[in-house]
């Protein structure tokens, strides 16, 4: 697929269509670069199919994009640090197509790269340091809360539930096929019960959040390999600072890819340590003591959280989670569930380290 011409030239300020390449491993969305000409030379620019099955609401989660972008851009002290969201003629932040597709488009960040899986220490902490910075940025965001784009997005005990009633459905005739993987994650469910326990007791905050994390969401330097600013911001929304931590542990500490079926990558304890010190770096001292105590375990959750997603949409015959080939969102399952007991059996370690840089 490509960029249909109509559509660039629906956001006049890119210039001429020139040519276009798909861009990331994106599960939702379909992005691309497009190269344009105008009076100022050649200019790229990130255009984003938008998937409005997952995401119903356009003009809402526009609208949380756009106050998102022009707050963070007030902050950024280089270009490169914020975002920016192109509008159409009319001054509307997207643009649907005569075929009732949603289309953005964000200025191209130059000498700009991503991380996808098997991160160095440096890298990691510059990413940790570029969320937690994301998240301080965001906390005083003025205006009403933000529309949640996908409610009940990090609800563990909700996704369990879900998974529950893909089972008692099985509409296309799976369960049979992943027994150990439906046996694993109802007995873990404790996992999830902890941590609701806190945020329904309110002693965890409630924060503007990202709430997907993953390594390849931020921007690095290409030279200096600093980091620039985070991106895919579909789910920023009301949320706990913990799910965006333990999303970057769930990737930084593993260097095997998402859908590796064998996961047999050691955890990788510099990367931890990495982690954490830039996102305290980052978060420069607004964490509440409950968040402190919850960093050693949110990695834990995150994995099991996106094991029970991706379990749910195999069921349901993948209908969230782009695939590949057959099996691949079982396959998914299988490798986060593998990391998941090596991250239970190292919560003490980390533990550790989380207590000696408090």
């Amino acid at each position: 697929m490509e960029v249909p011409s109509r559509v660039v030239a629906a956001f006049s300020e890119t210039g001429r269509y020139t040519g276009c390449r798909s861009l990331g491993h994106g599960h939702i969305h379909d992005t691309f670069t497009v190269d344009c000409e105008s009076s100022g030379g050649c200019e790229k620019f990130v255009f984003q199919r938008i998937n409005h099955q997952v995401f119903k609401n356009i003009p809402s989660l526009m609208s949380n994009i756009s106050r998102i972008c022009r707050h963070l851009s007030s902050k950024a002290v280089d270009v490169r640090h914020a975002l920016e969201l192109l509008s159409t003629d009319d001054g509307c932040p997207y643009h649907q197509d005569h075929e009732g597709n949603y289309w953005r488009v964000y200025r191209y960040i130059e000498s700009s790269r991503t991380v996808e899986h098997g991160a160095t220490a440096a890298e990691v902490y510059e990413i940790g340091r570029s969320v937690g910075r994301f998240l301080r940025n965001l906390d005083d965001l003025p205006g009403e809360p933000l529309y949640q784009t996908i409610p009940g997005f990090h609800d563990t005990l909700a996704r369990v539930t879900a998974l529950t009633k893909a089972v008692e459905t099985d509409t296309h005739g799976r369960v049979a096929g992943a027994h150990a993987e439906l046996d694993f994650a109802f007995a873990s469910r404790p996992i999830a019960l902890t941590h609701d326990m806190l945020l329904a007791s309110g002693r965890l905050p409630v924060r503007i959040t990202h709430n997907d994390t993953k390594l390849n969401n931020v921007l690095l330097d290409q030279k200096t390999g600093a980091g620039l600013c985070v991106i895919d911001l579909d789910t920023c929304m009301n949320g706990c600072l913990l799910h965006d931590f333990g999303d970057m542990v769930r990737c930084a500490v593993s260097a095997s890819a998402e859908d590796d079926p064998e996961a047999l990558q050691p955890i990788d304890m510099d990367n931890f340590s990495a982690l954490l010190e830039g996102f305290v770096v980052g978060v420069d001292g607004f964490m509440t003591p409950a968040e402190w105590d919850g960093l050693a375990s949110a990695g834990s959750l995150m994995t099991y959280e996106l094991g029970v997603r991706f379990l749910t949409d195999y069921l349901q015959g993948d209908v969230y989670f782009k695939t590949h080939y057959p099996g691949q969102n079982l396959v998914r399952c299988r490798a986060q569930f593998s990391v998941l007991k090596d991250l239970l059996a190292l919560e003490d370690t980390f533990r550790d380290i989380v207590m000696r840089l408090r």
